[in-house]
C-alpha cells in the first residue's frame, strides 16, 4: 500500500480511500515543473564552461572531505603540521589546493580577477 494518496479526506469524504474525486491538476504548471527538472539534468549549454565556473574561488570552506592514509603518511602529516605550527587540515589545504587548481586549469586560462574599487 502506498504511503500517501492523491485523495484528501475532504475530496473522498472518508479518509484516503480510493473512489473519491481526483484533484484537479493544472497541466501547464505540471509541464513547467517537469521542464525545470529536465533542464537540471541537461549538460551545461557551453561545453567549454568548467563545472566550477559558478562557484566563488574565495568563498569560505564548508565541505569536509575524508581521505584514507596509512600510519606512515599520517605520521608525516602530523610532523609537518607540528613543524609548521599549523593544523593538519591547513597543511593539507596549503599542499593540495594549489595542485588541484594547477591540474584543473592546466588547459584552461585563469580568468582575470575583477579590479577592486577604491
Amino acid at each position: 500500500m502506498a504511503k500517501f494518496s492523491l485523495f484528501s479526506k475532504r475530496e473522498s469524504g472518508a479518509g484516503n480511500r480510493p473512489g473519491g474525486t481526483p484533484p484537479e491538476v493544472d497541466l501547464a504548471a505540471l509541464e513547467a515543473f517537469a521542464a525545470g527538472a529536465r533542464a537540471s539534468l541537461e549538460p551545461l549549454a557551453d561545453p567549454d564552461t568548467p563545472p566550477w565556473a559558478g562557484y566563488d574561488r574565495h568563498a569560505p570552506a564548508k565541505i569536509t572531505l575524508s581521505i584514507r592514509v596509512n600510519d606512515y603518511h599520517l605520521a608525516m602529516i602530523r610532523h609537518l603540521a607540528e613543524q609548521g605550527d599549523t593544523t593538519q587540515n591547513r597543511l593539507l589545504r596549503r599542499l593540495l589546493l594549489p595542485e588541484i587548481e594547477a591540474r584543473a586549469l592546466r588547459d584552461r586560462p585563469v580568468p582575470a580577477e575583477p579590479a577592486a574599487e577604491d
